[in-house]
């Protein structure tokens, strides 16, 4: 793992603060955090809590990630292009969800929970892909049980991958194909 990639995340995922805290003063008082299927916020948080408090909590959760990343590498003496691809989820997450919430509060046309799924597909579908690649030795620390032998791994994982991208499909399809308010 290189410090210039992990640095990079950690400032992405505190892009929106700084974002946030240029344009302050045109945000509401009250900005939408979650919502419901229909597609209207069901959850508010002050303007504060949304420039200060979620990118920060972001952040402490790419901390997390890093470390496990990190102690998994370490403990395996490489890092697997999946766990690699872990690290960028977190701050594409809180950039992304940064935008569509200001984009929200200035146009409420714009479809939440589509572009949502369409984000799970992507990240499902890029996850089974990548699972495929992964070796024995990464793998047994994954499945439980452990497999007992390559073959039994190869099984379990090209199932679990398949199951994943497949996933990914279904969310795809969810995102066109469900009205979401």
């Amino acid at each position: 793992m290189k410090k210039n990639k992990v640095i990079l995340t950690f400032i992405i995922c505190l892009l929106p603060m700084i974002i946030g805290g240029l344009f302050y003063q045109y945000l509401p008082d009250k900005l939408p955090v979650h919502f419901g299927i229909d597609n209207n916020p069901n959850l508010y948080a002050s303007r504060g809590v949304f420039i200060f408090l979620i990118p920060i909590a972001m952040a402490l959760l790419q901390l997390f990630l890093v470390l496990t990343v990190f102690y998994t590498s370490k403990k395996l003496q490489k890092s697997p292009k999946l766990l690699k691809l872990t690290l960028w989820i977190v701050p594409v997450l809180s950039l992304l969800t940064s935008i569509l919430i200001v984009v929200y509060v200035y146009n409420q046309s714009i479809n939440v929970g589509r572009i949502v799924c369409l984000f799970v597909s992507i990240i499902l579908i890029i996850i089974g892909n990548y699972s495929t690649k992964m070796d024995y030795e990464s793998g047994k620390r994954f499945f439980r049980p452990t497999p007992k032998s390559v073959a039994d791994f190869r099984k379990k994982n090209k199932i679990t991958s398949m199951a994943l991208i497949l996933l990914g499909f279904l969310f795809f399809l969810v995102a066109w194909f469900i009205p979401f308010g």
